[in-house]
């Protein structure tokens, strides 16, 4: 059991009814997570055993992790190694990736506030020159300010797991066994 989250096995996929995971998921699909739906309705359906659950995209293996680490050490031991700096290289595109999702959470979550203001303001208007159109934009903004929030902070909350997961993995000093390093 141990072996298949470590390395990705070569399990069957017949019951994968889109024969859709992580790894072949469209970026609307990734986006949503609606890759996990065939796992629900599996899931609904009967228990759900290890072989139903998709394998871990290769970017998250250990091997994987512990070869980008072990290179990021392998270029810095020319400036002085630091184990913070390596693991940082290693994963600064996820890092990246996460900041701007943090980012967008932040301004859509500061932006649902301001926007319930202009809404008040405008339904205790009594000025004549104010149109529904107006409102209806306002209403349209705030529901897309809403939906970006959502979408962002699931994103940038798995995003801050996989990057957890893969340092703790990339570790050379820990044993990769499930749940030895708080993964």
């Amino acid at each position: 059991m141990e072996q298949l989250l470590v390395h990705p096995g070569e399990e069957d996929d017949d019951d994968d009814e889109d024969g859709e995971n992580f790894t072949t998921a469209g970026i609307w699909s990734q986006l949503t997570f609606r890759w996990l739906n065939p796992i629900f309705r599996k899931g609904r359906v009967q228990k759900l055993e290890l072989a139903h659950i998709p394998d871990v995209p290769h970017s998250d293996t250990a091997e994987n992790a512990s070869s980008l680490l072990e290179e990021s050490l392998g270029k810095q031991k020319l400036e002085g190694a630091s184990l913070t700096k390596a693991i940082t290289s290693s994963v600064w595109k996820s890092l990246a990736l996460n900041a701007v999702f943090a980012g967008v959470n932040t301004i859509a979550s500061y932006m649902g506030p301001l926007l319930i203001t202009y809404f008040v303001n405008f339904l205790g208007d009594d000025n004549s020159n104010s149109s529904i159109q107006c409102g209806l934009i306002l209403a349209f903004i705030f529901f897309l300010s809403k939906t970006l929030e959502s979408l962002s902070q699931r994103q940038w909350y798995f995003g801050a797991q996989r990057i957890g997961i893969r340092v703790c993995r990339a570790n050379p000093w820990k044993n990769h066994k499930l749940g030895e390093c708080g993964c």
